[in-house]
Parts: C-alpha cells; sequence; structure tokens
C-alpha cells in the first residue's frame, strides 16, 4: 500500500490534518494528500484567539498603532515637500476651532500670519472668523471695491 507521510497542520497547533478529498489547484490540494491547514482551524485555535483579544481590545494598543502612522513613521510622509493644500490641512488636524482670537466670535478659519500655509508652527497659527480673515488677508477691502465698481457700473 501506498501510504503518505503523517504531516502536522500548519498553524502550529500540531494536529494532523485531513487528507484532501480531490485534487484543487486553487486551494493547493492533490487528492489523497494532507491539507495544510485544518479548514478555519487556525483562526479558531485559543493560542490566537487569546492574543488576538488581549492585543487589539485595548485602547493602549489602538493609540500605539494609530501613533506608529502618524507624521514622520508614516511611510507616505512627504515632510515640507507638499503641496499648501496640505498645509492647510495639516493645520485642520493640528488645531481645533474655538473662538475668533480678535473679535469672540465662532471662528471658521485658521491663518497663517506669513502667509506660507505649510508652516505650521503654533506661533504661526491665528484662528479668527471669517471676516476677521479676510481683514486680516486684504480680502475684505478688495470686496468691497468690487462692490463698489458694480454698483457705480449699474447707475
Amino acid at each position: 500500500m501506498n501510504q503518505c507521510p503523517i504531516k502536522l497542520c500548519e498553524c502550529g497547533c500540531g494536529n494532523p490534518p485531513p487528507l484532501a478529498p480531490q485534487t484543487d489547484k486553487k486551494r493547493g490540494w492533490v487528492k489523497g494528500q494532507p491539507i495544510r491547514f485544518i479548514l478555519n482551524h487556525h483562526f479558531k485555535h485559543p493560542k490566537y484567539i487569546q492574543k488576538s483579544i488581549e492585543a487589539h481590545q485595548t485602547k493602549a494598543f489602538r493609540e500605539k498603532e494609530r501613533k506608529a502612522k502618524l507624521g514622520s513613521l508614516n511611510p507616505n510622509w512627504k515632510g515640507d515637500q507638499i503641496k499648501m493644500q496640505s498645509g492647510r490641512l495639516r493645520a485642520e488636524r493640528k488645531f481645533k476651532i474655538s473662538k475668533c482670537e480678535k473679535c469672540g466670535h465662532k471662528a471658521h478659519d485658521r491663518h497663517h500670519k506669513n502667509g506660507n500655509p505649510i508652516n505650521n508652527e503654533s506661533g504661526n497659527i491665528q484662528i479668527l472668523c471669517r471676516r476677521c480673515h479676510m481683514i486680516e488677508d486684504g480680502r475684505m477691502n478688495q470686496l468691497i471695491k468690487r462692490i463698489t465698481q458694480k454698483n457705480k457700473s449699474k447707475k
């Protein structure tokens, strides 16, 4: 008789897996030969379940995993070689909006004092409402000039 060698499940449990009932190239089975894993066995093994529960259910672990992918630790990190919009997005994540630093109304914008949106140091960011931000950038004066010019041209 042609007996196949005793093979153990490759998940590490030490149990012998069943013999393949049919040849299946997709799964890598050969009829009559032991299969590599006991089906769905390696996920149900208590050793793996316990490690998974301990590791992934703690807040500290999830926070550690999140921080491991932030900023310069991220493989896609570009440092200061970014577009202006990316600098604005970084400012949105870093500085939470509260009240306008000038007038005290509800703020909507983060103003970069030196005009460089890539520079997100705390000394360069000012939390402002939309009106104060437009005044600070000089856009309010431009808007007023355009409105007065349109009104003059209509008359």
